[in-house]
């Protein structure tokens, strides 16, 4: 008999043991079903009967963990960027379960909220703030911190044997547009309204699309890759960075700005006008916190009952606001605009503007500053002032939340068990919570461990080898 069916043999005898009924009843995973959990999540497909690490399994090389933790360093790289070929199916399919994943962290998507924005997500990748957590997670030496500290922003590396021809969406008519060299159709700048039969100056750009494809890598942007200057009432005036990330922080990048600003070709005033729904995504999605973040008392001491602006009059009100509007005046500066008027003949987009390179006397001119004013999930109130946008990233990387809040996800991901992460020390844990009060615990060592060694593949290695990944129902009681 051949060397190559006598491992098929022992192969096919392992599998058929994970099928037999007392494994089936027993709660700990044997090594060989520890690997087939993770295979069959993290690669999305069934085990196959032959797989190099199975055989190691068999050969008890490696242990149950172990080979998780092989599995996952097929799509690990120490290089200026990721990228994967043709033939490395596993490492293909490793990087689009993970980016799938990431990309799932942040809930809005839809760059389409007005008649010109169908042309946005040809110019736009709603998926680049998961492409940092993917590259974080990747690249060997990369820690998480970066998500918050570094200014950089990434593309995916897509190849398609078809040319994406078309836009990515729909027009109000209803139309898709051919977006490729043979359309008539331009980028637009200006030509917008200034007055009664006055259309403003108008001229033409060819941006960077966004590419088109299977996933097969990610690599990091240049700098001033795309730049243009805005028209407003026939002059050319800012000088617009279109992919440029705005401030240090994936919260700092365009797509984030443009997709979680709300407020569109206006200049916020620092009362009802201001970014606050991106200041509420960035405590959701990188926090894992819904507003309020402070307690009753933290803001009942800044209510102004005078106030012409009913939420800072009314307590129930004001108990969000004062966490999600002082944060959100450090985006002052930025102003989110219609680079071009729509019309029938051309494409436009939008952009964001910085205003405040200059002070003035406007809110939306003055220095940035703003605040950060949140309960840690242990109760700690962090009561701090910030100069500006780049100093938050810096501040949240020195704080425990965002780890525990990665640990949360990363657990979730792994068990289908959803910890919530809130103020521990104030919230009265309900009677059908109590049960999971240890993996509460657990997530919150996890989160602490992360914030020391920084690395999130070291972090789904202690996962691998918890007592709940080798469990069954994952140590859920009955």
């Amino acid at each position: 008999m051949s060397a190559k069916l006598q491992r098929l043999l022992k192969v096919t005898l392992s599998i058929v043991t994970i099928l037999a009924p007392s494994y089936l009843l027993a709660e700990k995973l044997s090594p060989i079903q520890i690997y087939q959990r993770c295979y069959t999540l993290m690669v999305q497909e069934p085990l196959p009967i032959i797989d190099p690490i199975l055989e190691k399994l068999n050969d008890k090389v490696l242990s149950g963990p172990e080979a998780c933790s092989t599995l996952l360093k097929m799509a690990i790289v120490d290089d200026k960027k990721i990228e994967f070929q043709k033939n490395q199916t596993t490492s293909l399919k490793l990087l689009k379960t993970f980016q799938r994943f990431h990309g799932n962290w942040f809930s809005r998507f839809n760059f389409n909220e007005g008649t010109p924005d169908y042309s946005n997500s040809n110019l736009f990748d709603a998926n680049e703030m998961g492409y940092h957590l993917t590259w974080i997670l990747f690249q060997k030496k990369e820690r998480y911190s970066n998500l918050f500290t570094e200014r950089r922003s990434y593309r995916a590396i897509r190849v398609s044997k078809k040319k994406n021809r078309f836009a990515n969406d729909l027009d109000i008519g209803g139309k898709r547009h051919p977006i490729d060299e043979s359309t008539v159709r331009k980028w637009k700048v200006g030509g917008i309204v200034e007055g009664v039969s006055n259309y403003g100056s108008e001229y033409f750009m060819r941006p960077k699309l966004v590419s088109y494809g299977q996933l097969r890598g990610i690599i990091p942007m240049q700098r001033n890759e795309i730049k243009f200057k805005r028209l407003e009432y026939k002059k050319k005036t800012s000088t617009i960075n279109l992919y440029d990330p705005l401030f240090k922080g994936v919260m700092g990048t365009v797509p984030y700005m443009l997709l979680n600003g709300g407020q569109i070709n206006k200049r916020v005033d620092g009362a009802r006008i201001v970014h606050r729904r991106w200041a509420t995504s960035f405590f959701k999605e990188l926090l894992c916190r819904e507003l309020p973040v402070v307690r009753p008392e933290d803001s009942i001491s800044s209510l102004n009952k005078k106030s012409k602006i009913a939420f800072r009059r009314k307590k129930q009100c004001w108990a969000c606001h004062v966490s999600s509007d002082p944060l959100a005046n450090l985006t002052r500066g930025f102003e989110l605009f219609n680079a071009g008027d729509v019309d029938h003949l051309n494409f436009t987009f939008k952009a964001v503007d910085r205003h405040n390179k200059s002070f003035g006397k406007s809110f939306y001119k003055r220095k940035p500053i703003g605040k950060f004013y949140f309960r840690t999930y242990d109760g700690k109130l962090i009561d701090k002032k910030l100069a500006g946008p780049n100093h938050l990233g810096p501040l949240i990387s020195r704080l425990e939340d965002p780890y525990v809040c990665a640990a949360k996800r990363y657990f979730k991901f792994f068990t289908g068990i959803d910890v919530h992460i809130y103020d521990f020390e104030h919230s009265l844990t309900p009677a059908a919570e109590q049960g999971n009060i240890k993996y509460r615990n657990y997530v919150v060592s996890l989160g602490k461990q992360l914030r020391g060694h920084q690395s999130l593949f070291k972090m789904i290695e202690t996962i691998f080898h918890s007592k709940y990944y080798g469990s069954r129902s994952f140590g859920v009681s009955p």
